[in-house]
Protein backbone atom coordinates (compact mmCIF):
# COMPACT_ATOMS: atom_id res chain seq x y z
CA UNK A 1 0.00 0.00 0.00
CA UNK A 2 1.42 3.38 -1.00
CA UNK A 3 1.16 6.47 1.17
CA UNK A 4 1.98 10.10 0.54
CA UNK A 5 1.75 13.14 2.77
CA UNK A 6 -1.10 15.54 2.05
CA UNK A 7 -1.90 18.95 3.45
CA UNK A 8 -5.04 20.90 4.21
CA UNK A 9 -4.24 24.50 5.13
CA UNK A 10 -1.30 24.22 7.55
CA UNK A 11 -1.77 20.58 8.48
CA UNK A 12 -0.50 17.31 7.04
CA UNK A 13 -2.43 14.12 6.31
CA UNK A 14 -1.25 10.71 5.07
CA UNK A 15 -3.69 9.22 2.58
CA UNK A 16 -3.72 5.94 0.70
CA UNK A 17 -2.69 6.94 -2.83
CA UNK A 18 -3.09 3.58 -4.54
CA UNK A 19 -5.49 5.03 -7.11
CA UNK A 20 -4.26 8.60 -7.48
CA UNK A 21 -2.72 9.06 -10.89
CA UNK A 22 -3.05 12.59 -12.29
CA UNK A 23 -2.94 16.22 -11.19
CA UNK A 24 -6.14 17.91 -12.31
CA UNK A 25 -6.08 21.39 -10.80
CA UNK A 26 -3.86 23.79 -8.88
CA UNK A 27 -5.33 26.16 -6.36
CA UNK A 28 -4.60 28.03 -3.18
CA UNK A 29 -6.47 26.38 -0.36
CA UNK A 30 -7.86 28.17 2.67
CA UNK A 31 -9.48 25.47 4.80
CA UNK A 32 -10.21 25.93 8.47
CA UNK A 33 -7.84 23.98 10.73
CA UNK A 34 -10.92 22.36 12.28
CA UNK A 35 -12.09 21.05 8.89
CA UNK A 36 -12.58 17.33 8.52
CA UNK A 37 -10.97 15.60 5.54
CA UNK A 38 -11.63 12.21 4.01
CA UNK A 39 -8.64 9.95 4.67
CA UNK A 40 -9.61 7.07 2.41
CA UNK A 41 -11.36 5.09 5.14
CA UNK A 42 -12.63 7.67 7.65
CA UNK A 43 -12.98 11.38 8.35
CA UNK A 44 -10.04 12.98 10.17
CA UNK A 45 -9.71 16.33 11.88
CA UNK A 46 -7.11 18.48 10.15
CA UNK A 47 -5.91 20.06 13.40
CA UNK A 48 -4.97 16.63 14.86
CA UNK A 49 -2.69 15.55 12.03
CA UNK A 50 0.70 16.85 13.07
CA UNK A 51 2.90 19.91 12.56
CA UNK A 52 2.58 22.40 9.73
CA UNK A 53 4.77 21.80 6.65
CA UNK A 54 7.44 24.25 5.55
CA UNK A 55 6.57 27.60 3.97
CA UNK A 56 6.46 27.94 0.19
CA UNK A 57 5.20 24.47 -0.66
CA UNK A 58 2.99 23.95 -3.70
CA UNK A 59 -0.55 22.76 -3.08
CA UNK A 60 -1.91 20.45 -5.79
CA UNK A 61 -5.43 19.09 -5.98
CA UNK A 62 -5.42 15.41 -6.94
CA UNK A 63 -8.30 13.22 -8.03
CA UNK A 64 -8.37 9.47 -8.33
CA UNK A 65 -10.47 6.72 -9.84
CA UNK A 66 -12.23 6.14 -6.54
CA UNK A 67 -12.63 9.85 -5.81
CA UNK A 68 -10.27 9.99 -2.83
CA UNK A 69 -8.79 13.46 -2.88
CA UNK A 70 -6.00 15.42 -1.28
CA UNK A 71 -3.36 18.11 -1.62
CA UNK A 72 0.08 16.81 -2.47
CA UNK A 73 3.01 18.63 -0.95
CA UNK A 74 5.80 18.96 -3.50
CA UNK A 75 6.64 19.63 -7.12
CA UNK A 76 3.96 19.94 -9.79
CA UNK A 77 4.64 17.49 -12.63
CA UNK A 78 2.30 19.21 -15.07
CA UNK A 79 -1.27 20.20 -15.75
CA UNK A 80 -3.45 18.52 -18.35
CA UNK A 81 -4.88 20.70 -21.11
CA UNK A 82 -8.17 19.19 -22.23
CA UNK A 83 -10.38 20.26 -25.13
CA UNK A 84 -13.94 21.09 -24.07
CA UNK A 85 -15.21 18.46 -26.51
CA UNK A 86 -13.22 15.81 -24.59
CA UNK A 87 -14.92 16.58 -21.25
CA UNK A 88 -17.75 14.23 -20.30
CA UNK A 89 -20.42 15.07 -17.71
CA UNK A 90 -20.50 12.94 -14.59
CA UNK A 91 -23.48 10.53 -14.55
CA UNK A 92 -26.48 11.78 -12.60
CA UNK A 93 -26.24 8.82 -10.24
CA UNK A 94 -23.06 10.27 -8.77
CA UNK A 95 -24.91 13.40 -7.72
CA UNK A 96 -27.66 11.26 -6.21
CA UNK A 97 -25.01 9.38 -4.18
CA UNK A 98 -23.73 12.64 -2.71
CA UNK A 99 -20.68 13.40 -4.86
CA UNK A 100 -21.53 16.91 -6.13
CA UNK A 101 -17.95 18.21 -6.27
CA UNK A 102 -16.92 16.08 -9.26
CA UNK A 103 -18.19 17.93 -12.34
CA UNK A 104 -16.71 16.18 -15.40
CA UNK A 105 -14.30 13.48 -16.41
CA UNK A 106 -11.88 12.95 -19.28
CA UNK A 107 -9.55 10.14 -20.23
CA UNK A 108 -5.75 10.09 -20.09
CA UNK A 109 -4.01 6.90 -21.24
CA UNK A 110 -7.42 5.17 -21.17
CA UNK A 111 -7.85 6.00 -17.47
CA UNK A 112 -10.56 8.36 -16.18
CA UNK A 113 -9.49 11.64 -14.60
CA UNK A 114 -12.11 13.43 -12.53
CA UNK A 115 -12.46 17.22 -12.60
CA UNK A 116 -13.18 18.66 -9.17
CA UNK A 117 -14.93 21.91 -8.25
CA UNK A 118 -12.88 22.89 -5.21
CA UNK A 119 -15.32 25.36 -3.55
CA UNK A 120 -18.07 22.73 -3.62
CA UNK A 121 -15.72 20.11 -2.17
CA UNK A 122 -14.70 22.36 0.71
CA UNK A 123 -18.34 23.27 1.38
CA UNK A 124 -19.35 19.61 1.44
CA UNK A 125 -16.53 18.83 3.89
CA UNK A 126 -17.66 21.70 6.11
CA UNK A 127 -21.32 20.65 6.00
CA UNK A 128 -20.75 16.92 6.56
CA UNK A 129 -17.94 16.98 9.09
CA UNK A 130 -19.80 17.09 12.42
CA UNK A 131 -22.16 14.22 11.58
CA UNK A 132 -19.68 11.88 9.85
CA UNK A 133 -16.35 12.55 11.53
CA UNK A 134 -14.45 10.13 13.71
CA UNK A 135 -13.16 11.56 17.00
Amino acid sequence: MKYLRFRVADYVLAVDLTWVHRVVSVSDVTALPTAYVWGGTRWLRADRLGPAPAQGETIVLLASQDVHLGWQVGRVDGIDEVAESDLHPIPRGWLDRGIPWVTHLYFRDEMPVYVVHLPTLLQVWTDRAPAEASP
